[in-house]
């Protein structure tokens, strides 16, 4: 993680790992979640402090009377995300990828989620992935593919893909 901080319910930090001045975070998706009650938030977004594609998760404190008392967040790169999930090999052809449920990429083996979040809802495994989870067969680039689609509870969508020649074989 780049960044650890807590977030009070004004939207402000009261502490933060990295010695920085404060900064506000009441407009941030985790933040929202947390208010309303979620268990717990979770966004992919530009980091406010690192200006990269950023992994965000968002815990609360609870005051003694067990209510919301602020949040404990912690920021981690994207590169670092990818790094470990995507170390699972499928034969040559294959490998795993993740995207947010809105299509951005945000994990997959090559490459660098450092320049920006990119957008797959153009491709054709992201519209099998709105029909639901399973197998999907689709072509891409002139290659015939199936995948192994899964969508997380963190709303994330997890595609296992390879070349349908190598799948066959």
């Amino acid at each position: 993680a780049y960044l650890v901080h807590t977030v009070n319910l004004a939207g402000w930090n009261v502490a933060r790992s990295d010695g920085r001045p404060a900064n506000w975070y009441g407009d941030r998706e985790y933040f929202k979640e947390l208010v309303a009650g979620k268990p717990y938030g979770v966004d992919v977004q530009i980091g406010r402090t690192s200006h990269l594609p950023a992994l965000i998760l968002a815990v609360p404190i609870t005051g003694r009377d067990g209510k919301l008392a602020g949040m404990l967040v912690e920021a981690t790169t994207l590169d670092h995300v990818t790094q470990a999930v995507t170390s699972a090999r499928l034969g040559r052809t294959g490998h795993v990828y993740i995207m947010t449920d809105s299509g951005r990429l945000i994990a997959d083996r090559g490459v660098s989620m450092l320049h920006g979040l990119r957008d797959f809802r153009d491709r054709p495994v992201y519209a099998a992935a709105q029909r639901g989870d399973g197998f999907y067969h689709y072509s891409y680039r002139r290659a015939a593919k199936v995948a192994a689609i899964r969508h997380t509870d963190f709303g994330w969508i997890v595609v296992a893909q390879q070349q349908q020649t190598e799948s066959m074989a």
